[in-house]
């Protein structure tokens, strides 16, 4: 009598190979109050009530939303001209340049802001605007 032998669990190549979950893709509208103008309100409670993983925000994230939020006009928009550099919203929130970048790559992947980024006519690059936004998920 023979026996089978045991199932080998996959190998790393196999799960590479595995096609992927798909990710949702959130919408981007800003959040609207009756008159067309932006909820700030809203915006702030999205960012409190947001879980840390898989599409939730870092604590520090959240700080440097709501010092984002303080700059936004009527509309959730932030003019280029008005957009705070990296240090000083490092200086502001009391945290390294390092983790204000990452920060807001980190707003920016999980759809809490929109950089509107632009090149001059020689293709360098301009100062971005921001669009704050509440991810759908």
């Amino acid at each position: 009598m023979t026996t089978t032998p045991a199932p080998r669990p996959p190998s790393p190549a196999t799960l590479a190979a595995l096609p992927r979950r798909p990710v949702p893709t959130p919408t981007l509208p800003p959040e609207r109050v009756a008159d067309g103008s932006w909820d700030r309100a809203a915006f702030e409670r999205s960012i409190r009530s947001s879980r840390q993983s898989p599409h939730g925000l870092h604590p520090v994230a959240r700080l440097v939303a709501f010092l984002l939020a303080q700059y936004a006009d009527a509309s959730g928009h932030i003019p280029a001209e008005r957009v705070p550099a990296a240090r000083q919203l490092a200086q502001a929130a009391g945290i390294d340049d390092a983790k204000a970048r990452a920060s807001l790559r980190s707003l920016e992947h999980g759809r809490w802001i929109v950089r509107h980024r632009a090149t001059d006519a020689h293709g360098y690059a301009q100062p971005a605007s921001i669009t704050l936004t509440i991810p759908t998920h």
